[in-house]
């Protein structure tokens, strides 16, 4: 999901949408414990989303309280 489209969600969405990536996270560590075929880069992928989600909902915290 593009950085724009985050934006435009609400903070409630972004509760979900970032729980829902670290159940996927989650999920792909268990894959690559089992010894499943796992692309490695998406670790990286979703730790970025992640990531890009916490700064988005703290800079609408802010603006709230501004």
């Amino acid at each position: 999901m593009q950085t724009k489209e985050i934006r435009e969600k609400t903070i409630a969405e972004l509760k979900a949408y970032k729980a829902e990536l670290a159940k996927e996270r989650c999920r792909l560590g268990l894959s690559m414990s089992s010894d499943e075929k796992v692309k490695s880069h998406k670790f990286t992928v979703l730790r970025k989303a992640i990531a890009r989600v916490n700064t988005i909902l703290t800079e609408k915290k802010e603006s709230d309280n501004a």
